[in-house]
């Protein structure tokens, strides 16, 4: 089983989660395990207990099952949030937006399959969260500027075509 984190730190191994970087892409995928991806620094919880909890959901409901619910996700800047991304449905997804996810401070990431819980700390220019049925991803973060980022879709063939897209708003 292989999981793959692109970011502009090296590559990683953490027991047995291989984590590769690159300078140009940040995408993570995740392939049918738990898995986290961390960069030089490990997040400190208790720090994280403060942040504001946004929820977005994939795949669930048979009429949406290619869509992000809510489609516009708000956030304010110098705030810390934990967007916790939910899969509960049968089909992979994807969460992506480039533009927001090169504005935004990472601290932590961690992933949720079938019950187990796997964490590590924080990752750098996060740009693609791969969700494979029955996976919930909380990604907590701190939104750096304003803007409205319009790039949010599902990078799965077929389902940004099939309307699976979003706006990312940081007031």
């Amino acid at each position: 089983m292989k999981v793959f984190l692109r970011t502009n730190r090296s590559i990683f191994n953490l027991s047995g989660v291989k984590l590769i970087a690159t300078k140009t892409s940040a995408t993570l995928a995740l392939l049918g395990m738990p898995w986290i991806a961390t960069a030089a620094d490990p997040a400190s919880d208790q720090a994280l207990q403060g942040a504001v909890e946004v929820k977005v959901q994939t795949g669930a409901l048979p009429d949406k099952m290619f869509q992000f619910i809510p489609s516009t996700i708000e956030f304010k800047a110098g705030t810390l949030y934990k967007l916790v991304l939910n899969n509960p449905g049968p089909n992979r997804h994807s969460f992506s937006s480039k533009q927001f996810a090169a504005s935004v401070k990472t601290l932590k990431v961690q992933t949720t399959l079938k019950g187990l819980v796997k964490e590590q700390g924080a990752a750098t220019d996060l740009q693609v969260i791969e969700l494979p049925p029955e996976t919930q991803v909380e990604w907590w973060l701190i939104p750096q500027k304003t803007a409205e980022f319009t790039d949010l879709h599902c990078t799965v063939p077929g389902h940004e075509e099939t309307g699976m897209g979003g706006t990312i708003v940081v007031k």
